[in-house]
């Protein structure tokens, strides 16, 4: 049996990040991953990344999470700005927000946004906020960047392994997918997987996570138009869009599909679901005619009772710690909360950011929401 000081269930952006910020505190570190890193979630993200959010705690976790990315893999963070096309009486709220949180902003008037984003229709009463150093985030490039900087560190990478055995007292799992198991000991455990969280909470730690689990979707157009690189939100329907390339257009509008387990997560965006965003999207562009479904996917999301994330210890351990109910916000909130969890873990004090989302928040016996809070409709 290999000891490590943690271990790190999911190999997404939250885990990856928690691994990352141990690494740099002298922890040895294991990361272990059902597939390969950035196979679930966070991959399949539409990476936005926004300071454009209602809570001011969430702008505080954008703006670092944005720098993190900058700092340790600036080819898979591009500043394209973002816009937020919005009533000019909630155009004054916004602005007062990002005001206060210290991040530059612009607020376009008609006809800047005709100029500007003329492929777009706009109502009579609408305006822009525009944030122009957000941008875009590669989830792909960037966890191939920590990869590499796991393997310089020193961390231990277990991919394509599954958990077979977790047992709290003995602070020990062992780890299947193999022709043999691997034991592996820990001094703290760490499950940073999303969907799966849930399923592995029940089963190893008689813990019910309270979070619904649901898909995100989102669909992929094929245009000959320029859109230009700056994604686009229309808060009067929801609707983000951003360009993936030169011919590219992904759009989605926070739609969601409430899901059993994350196994029974649809492959593709449910047929009713592109009726709807169709519509929505032939009565904001300009020529709809220059735009063609070509595809889509799907993302598993968690949500809290509260539509908070749930960080920290959970209850009744003292040793295993969970970063879930992420909300589809996960690229724009989890490298800060992976960065303070750390914190947490190494006994350097509670962060400010995580006072709010501890799990034992709901109790010990909270069922799982019956309601999915979706915070993408809150932008």
């Amino acid at each position: 049996m290999t000891y490590y000081d943690l271990v790190v269930i999911g190999g997404g952006v939250s885990g990856a990040f928690t691994t990352y910020f141990a690494l740099l505190k002298g922890f040895s570190v294991a990361l272990v991953e059902l597939n390969h890193l950035g196979s679930g979630s966070s991959g399949r993200s539409a990476g936005i990344h926004t300071t454009q959010l209602v809570l001011p705690i969430d702008i505080e976790l954008s703006k670092r999470s944005m720098s993190i990315y900058s700092e340790l893999c600036p080819e898979g963070f591009s500043r394209t700005g973002f816009l937020s096309v919005e009533p000019e009486w909630m155009s004054k709220y916004s602005a007062q927000l990002l005001e206060d949180a210290g991040v530059r902003y612009r607020v376009l008037s008609q006809d800047e946004l005709r100029d500007t984003f003329g492929w777009a229709v706009y109502d009579d009463n609408e305006v822009g906020v525009y944030t122009p150093d957000d941008g875009v985030a590669d989830i792909p490039k960037i966890l191939d960047s920590l990869r590499l900087r796991f393997r310089e560190i020193g961390a231990e990478l277990y991919e394509g392994r599954e958990v077979v055995d977790l047992n709290i007292e003995r602070s020990r799992l062992t780890l299947g997918g193999t022709s043999t198991q691997t034991s592996l000991g820990f001094g703290s455990l760490v499950l940073a997987a999303g969907g799966w969280n849930r399923g592995l909470s029940r089963r190893w730690l008689r813990y019910d996570l309270p979070v619904a689990l649901y898909a995100c979707q989102v669909i992929l157009l094929k245009t000959v138009a320029n859109c230009g690189l700056t994604p686009v939100y229309f808060e009067n329907s929801h609707l983000y869009v951003r360009s993936m390339g030169a011919d590219r257009l992904l759009a989605g509008n926070g739609g969601v599909v409430k899901l059993k387990d994350p196994l029974s997560c649809p492959p593709s965006p449910e047929p009713q679901y592109l009726l709807e965003l169709s519509e929505k999207l032939g009565a904001r562009l300009k020529s709809p005619e220059h735009f063609y479904p070509c595809g889509g996917w799907t993302g598993v999301c968690s949500s809290s009772p509260d539509g908070l994330p749930l960080v920290g210890r959970v209850p009744g351990l003292e040793n295993v710690y969970i970063i879930d109910g992420l909300n589809g916000y996960g690229i724009m909130r989890a490298p800060a909360l992976a960065q303070d969890l750390v914190k947490q873990i190494s006994k350097d004090g509670e962060p400010e950011s995580l006072r709010g989302l501890h799990p034992a928040r709901f109790g010990s016996t909270c069922a799982e929401p019956q309601e999915v809070i979706e915070l993408h409709s809150m932008l």
